[in-house]
This record gives structure tokens, C-alpha cells and sequence, in this order.
């Protein structure tokens, strides 16, 4: 998906990076708060605070979490972590806070 498509403050389908254009009356993500609202469907439908709310959420990874917590091996392979194009957090980023230099 390329695109969450907004029309009048509502949802109205999705656009593919090929150009399909798909109609739907809700879309359910797993990109992230961040990437929904700054790239898939784009800050100009939200207020100015909100924006800056999402930009100052603290960054992690619970998303993979689950592998370490659990009793039983969940996966017999390591996880890889994917940043999506445009993310707010980068690897490089990702790999300071673990080192304890970065805590945002």
C-alpha cells in the first residue's frame, strides 16, 4: 500500500504503489502510528498538536518484543527488524538507545 485515501475526513480506499486504486470503507494497519500518519495518509488532515504528539511518542520496539518474554521459542530463526521508508526512527537510532547513548 502506498496510500491511505481520505475525503472529507473520511477513509474512502487505498492506493498501491503501482497506481491500483482500491474503495473500502475502513483499512486496518500494522505500519505504525507513525508512518499511518505521516506517510500513508498525511499530516495535512490533522490539527498541529496531534502532529506533535505522534512526533514526541517515544520510540521502541514492542512490536518484537513477544520473542523474549514468552516460555517457548517462539521462532527458530533470528527477527529482523524493517524500517519502513521515511520512518521516524532509524537502525542507527535504534542501535544508540540499546548502547544507552540515546533515550530518544
Amino acid at each position: 500500500m502506498e496510500r491511505i485515501n481520505v475525503n472529507n475526513g473520511k477513509v474512502t480506499g487505498i492506493t498501491t504503489k503501482d497506481g491500483k486504486k482500491y474503495k473500502t470503507l475502513i483499512v486496518i494497519s500494522n505500519a505504525g502510528l507513525r508512518q499511518i500518519i505521516l506517510k500513508l495518509v498525511s499530516k495535512e488532515y490533522y490539527t498541529k498538536d496531534y502532529i506533535d504528539w505522534v512526533l514526541n511518542l517515544e520510540h521502541n520496539l514492542a512490536c518484537v518484543g513477544f520473542r523474549w518474554i514468552l516460555n517457548n521459542p517462539v521462532l527458530t530463526y533470528p527477527t529482523i527488524v524493517l524500517y519502513l521508508e521515511g520512518c521516524v526512527t532509524k537502525f542507527s537510532e535504534f542501535v544508540e538507545m540499546t548502547e544507552g547513548k540515546k533515550t530518544r
